[in-house]
């Protein structure tokens, strides 16, 4: 992991950018942590690190990631890293004419390396590391939840098996790995992914502590109250 960008504060919040150099690609993130002040303590380190997942067609610093990203750094003083998805953001939009297979290993390798440069920085608790993605952030997602058992909590959701845009043929297998604690979010009238579809994948889910919540309207009709539930319970779950 390289530093791209100078650090900047804003608000109680340091942003920096980095780049990881993987197999000729440079895939770009940014890592939130929380600016001293003169009520912390030296001990307040290392914090707490939820990664976070874009949808589909969003960057790293799209407000809806972002503005996630910065509550749980603003209020919960944790540290928060945010990558672009493949064929996202920064990243070359040809990626995105990969089969959907090779789209999901490719930001299972992203999310891996991110991760291990991540915890050997002196201000992440490697012990309490959580994931956030909804729809495209599930579909990048779930792959790498399943595979690493440094992952302890996830919200998921706004994502099926049913999608024939999308072709997925092995979420069910991939998810019966899956052991972390989850809370699934779901919208009852998704347009983008059947009630079905996304039931079977919540259903097939391994884990003993698996919830989900659920509202009425369409994919990006998520209200306030759904997102608040779902940063407390990844905080409630780091905590313990």
């Amino acid at each position: 992991m390289r530093w791209t960008e100078d650090p900047a504060t804003e608000h109680g919040v340091v942003d920096r950018g980095f780049a990881l150099d993987l197999d000729g690609r440079a895939v770009p993130g940014v890592l939130l942590t929380p600016a001293p002040t003169e009520a912390s303590q030296p001990s307040e380190a290392p914090h707490p690190l939820v990664l976070v997942g874009h949808g589909r067609t969003l960057h790293r610093r799209h407000p809806a990631p972002y503005s996630v990203a910065r509550r749980l750094v603003r209020r919960e003083r944790f540290a928060v890293a945010l990558l672009d998805q493949p064929g996202h953001g920064d990243r070359p939009p040809s990626e995105d004419d990969q089969p959907h297979e090779a789209r999901r290993r490719m930001a299972l390798a992203d999310w891996t390396a991110a991760l291990d440069a991540l915890v050997a920085l002196p201000e992440v608790d490697a012990t309490r590391v959580g994931y956030w993605g909804l729809s495209l952030g599930t579909d990048y997602g779930l792959p790498f939840v399943a595979a690493d058992s440094r992952i302890k909590v996830a919200v998921l959701g706004l994502y099926g098996t049913d999608s024939s845009r999308i072709g997925d043929t092995h979420s069910l297998e991939i998810a019966a790995s899956l052991q972390a604690e989850v809370l699934w979010v779901m919208q009852w009238d998704d347009e983008l992914f059947d009630r079905s579809g996304q039931l079977a994948l919540f259903d097939a889910i391994g884990a003993e502590d698996k919830r989900m919540i659920v509202y009425p309207g369409g994919h990006d009709d998520t209200p306030d109250e759904g997102l608040r539930f779902a940063r407390e319970f990844l905080v409630r779950e780091l905590r313990r």
